[in-house]
């Protein structure tokens, strides 16, 4: 019998619950609790080093480029690189004397980049005058 009794007993608690009428007011206007969803991190965009062309040699039939490298919090740097080399994130992969141009893979982005500046005529420079004074 006192089996039978706690069984009815432990049935009609589970029934009734007096703090369902505390949830159903909502008295601080509580929202119903929501898993979090799968939530995808962006990553940052990358941010390529500024590299300027500021010279082409060739010297002995060995190509190379005088560069000047600028990422972002770092001071710039003007490596001497040749076809195939790299530095900084930065690989030469061809250049063309004859046209200032050179083509450079910069963290896996190809792009052509110019001389700064012409190059100087092969011509030789006029004699300097001197002026004499009596």
């Amino acid at each position: 019998m006192v089996v039978a009794a706690s069984a009815i007993h432990g049935g009609a608690a589970a029934a009734v619950n007096p703090f369902e009428v505390i949830a159903d007011r909502n008295v601080f206007r509580l929202l119903p609790f929501k898993l979090p969803q799968h939530i995808v991190e962006e990553a940052p965009p990358k941010v390529l080093p500024k590299v300027i062309v500021t010279g082409i040699t060739d010297v002995c039939g060995r190509r190379q480029v005088l560069a000047e490298i600028t990422e972002v919090g770092k001071p710039s740097v003007r490596p001497i690189l040749a076809e195939g080399e790299s530095f900084a994130g930065v690989e030469v992969m061809r250049i063309d004397v004859d046209k200032n141009r050179v083509w450079v893979r910069i963290l896996g982005e190809e792009s052509e980049l110019k001389l700064q500046a012409e190059r100087p005529s092969m011509a030789l420079p006029p004699a300097p005058v001197l002026a004499v004074r009596r």
